[in-house]
């Protein structure tokens, strides 16, 4: 029965590792082995119990004091990450520094709010020298409801980049490195999640990396 449990635990997770599929919002494709996993955690929670219990007080405080650390270093990755936490990555692979070469982080965008409240503050900042009587065009590489929706009504989101005000951009490998001045960026752990940029009277190809 242990080992049947340990195959339904690590068996989906090892064919991933080995295979690679693309996968977003990873968690939500093993919920289904959570079951097997917190029995097993169960289990070995009470044999790691057993087995401090009979140590020496000094060793016990030991292996009490790792197991805080253990939790309480992560705990503090999360709490800096705020409120990107779903873009998380242990150590293993580098933290998020070392994940964002190997794979794509804030792929929904969350970024984006952030991102449009800098871009909202450049905007109040600067409204003598900007064009008046319409929506600010924004060129967005991202999702474009999420853009949207936190730029709100003065502006308006568009792939085009030919007489863009502004370019809204993740931090992800598929969007275009945009030669214009920063006027805002979002940053995490040394990571650009997302960047604003002033692209009044400059061009650039494309929004996307690949059509520069």
């Amino acid at each position: 029965q242990l080992i049947l449990l340990a195959a339904a635990a690590v068996f989906p997770v090892l064919v991933t590792v080995i295979e690679r599929p693309v996968m977003y919002n990873g968690i939500r494709h093993f919920v289904f082995i959570t079951p097997a996993f917190a029995i097993l955690g169960g289990l070995a929670g009470k044999w790691a119990w057993d087995l401090v219990a009979q140590q020496h007080r000094a060793v016990r405080a030991a292996i009490a004091s790792i197991f805080v650390i253990g939790l309480a270093v992560p705990t503090v990755e999360l709490a800096q990450l705020h409120p990107y936490q779903y873009t998380y990555y242990n150590h293993l692979v580098g933290g998020v520094k070392g994940a964002d070469s190997k794979f794509m982080l804030d792929y929904w965008g969350l970024a984006f709010k952030q991102a449009a409240a800098q871009l909202d503050e450049y905007v109040d900042e600067h409204r003598r020298s900007l064009p008046q009587g319409r929506k600010f065009r924004v060129a967005v590489c991202g999702p474009h409801r999420a853009a949207a929706v936190e730029l709100g009504p003065r502006f308006e989101t568009t792939y085009e980049t030919h007489n863009a005000d502004f370019a809204l951009m993740l931090g992800e490998f598929y969007c275009a490195d945009v030669q214009a001045p920063v006027i805002g960026k979002v940053e995490r752990d040394g990571v650009v999640y997302a960047r604003v940029y002033d692209t009044r009277g400059r061009s650039f190809p494309s929004v996307f990396a690949r059509g520069q």
